[in-house]
């Protein structure tokens, strides 16, 4: 005796088959899920490391270039070398010139890029405080820029040549994050004048106000909230004359944003040779 296609045996088993069918589909779907959330938390934890080492460098160079500052009679550091005729970035006495390498020391009367020193500055590891680890490209190029030129409170700060510098430009920039690196962080003429962060200003003035943070946290050493935000190219991060930093998205102008690159005159005892 055979079974009929449409007896009730045969659609209770086409239900069931059916149930498992659409189970073994829901399991299977919650664990592509599960991967899938796992790979991005996974990627925006890296990735949020990553911005935390960066907001640290940030404050661990403004603080020590107000470090410098304070033992070196107001100036900022300079590029120099100690008989004039070599140069090297800044960044060589913000981090003591004395630095040690595993089995080498730098050497201060050759070239920052003499064979011996090259050896030496990739064995320092000093391109860590200096390079965001969000940027971090095979070069070295840095990504920390000090804001120089005549009428800059780097300039203008380092010749004397301003009345009262901490409390009149305690909110100047002094260095900018910037994403449009161009030299070796050792090398000289590594900084940036006014008018080009302008430029990049205005390339894209609302990439940063329009940016949402990844997250922002509140601790003992962030008297306000940090925001986190490093999508896009335009600089994220500034530092001021007073050794805080801060997002260049509250900065709404660019009239805002030349005042705080450019002395105002009536704080300058000469005015700036152009």
């Amino acid at each position: 005796m055979t079974t009929l296609l449409d007896s009730p045996t045969n659609n209770i088993d086409a239900k069931v088959r059916k149930k498992r069918k659409i189970k073994r589909y829901c399991v299977v779907s919650i664990i592509l899920l599960f991967l899938v959330w796992l790979i991005y938390a996974t990627e925006v934890e890296r990735h949020n490391g990553k911005m935390i080492r960066c907001c640290a460098n940030i404050f661990q160079l403004s603080f020590a270039i107000r470090s410098y500052q304070e033992f070196h009679d107001g100036k900022y550091p300079q590029y120099q070398s100690d008989n004039g005729e070599h140069l090297w970035s800044w960044r060589f006495v913000v981090k003591d010139p004395t630095w040690q390498c595993p089995d080498q020391k730098f050497h201060k009367d050759e070239p920052w890029n003499s064979e011996y020193n090259l050896q030496s500055i990739e064995l320092s590891n000093m391109d860590e405080l200096f390079i965001c680890p969000c940027r971090r490209s095979k070069d070295k190029r840095a990504t920390y820029v000090a804001v120089t030129g005549p009428g800059t409170a780097w300039t203008e700060i380092s010749k004397g040549n301003v009345k009262n510098p901490k409390k009149t430009c305690r909110n100047m920039i002094l260095f900018i994050e910037t994403s449009e690196p161009k030299n070796h962080w050792a090398e000289p003429g590594d900084d940036i004048s006014p008018e080009e962060v302008i430029r990049l200003f205005q390339a894209d003035p609302g990439l940063v106000k329009n940016s949402k943070p990844w997250f922002k946290i509140k601790g003992k050493y962030f008297s306000t909230p940090v925001y986190f935000c490093h999508e896009g190219h335009w600089p994220k991060f500034f530092a001021t004359v007073g050794g805080g930093y801060k997002l260049f998205s509250e900065i709404k102008s660019v009239e805002e944003l030349r005042k705080r690159l450019y002395v105002p005159e009536e704080y300058l005892i000469n005015k700036p040779e152009q």
